[in-house]
């Protein structure tokens, strides 16, 4: 009992790191999705380039909702409820997506070539969030899918003083 405890709490741990990780990347994409849409995207908008140009708009997106994703879920995290992991895992799936377009247009461009490192950067962390977030999202599901004891019955199964109430305390659990 008290292994799938601890399996719990070290799933919601490497959930917890893996959101901070997340909602740091998140947030640097947007800030080089916004310097290439500063500096870069009026050349493109002339049509030289459209690859480039749905790069910045998709990691611009994806850096938004993933953010948003990142809060949800660390707020899940923190203080589980079925109503919480409703919209943290609801808002994963739909950054997963969004963080999977990105790292398709990321690697076209990677594809395509690149004179420019800024393009090469966005590149890469579009790549590098695409992989965090999925695993992330099947993290996220494994939280929910461990099952927890009470904290009354887990107390009783580690002092193992009454072994007999354990048993029918799981029993109706």
């Amino acid at each position: 009992m008290a292994c799938i405890v601890c399996n719990w709490v070290s799933a919601k741990l490497a959930a917890g790191v893996l959101g901070v990780i997340n909602l740091l990347l998140y947030l640097i994409l947007i800030g080089f999705s916004t310097w290439a849409f500063e500096n870069v995207a009026g050349d493109l908008m002339l049509g030289k380039d459209l690859s480039r140009l749905m790069l910045i708009l998709v990691s611009l997106l994806t850096g938004v909702v993933g953010t948003l994703s990142a809060v949800s879920s660390l707020y899940y995290v923190k203080y589980p409820a079925a109503v919480s992991h409703a919209s943290a895992s609801a808002t994963a799936i739909i950054s997963a997506a969004f963080s999977l377009v990105a790292l398709g247009f990321a690697s076209k461009n990677v594809n395509l070539g690149s004179d420019n490192s800024k393009f090469r950067v966005l590149e890469a962390f579009s790549i590098i969030v695409g992989i965090t977030q999925l695993g992330f999202t099947v993290l996220m599901h494994y939280v929910d899918e461990v099952p927890v004891a009470p904290p009354v019955v887990a107390k009783l199964a580690a002092s193992q003083e009454a072994p007999e109430v354990v048993q029918i305390a799981t029993e109706t659990v």
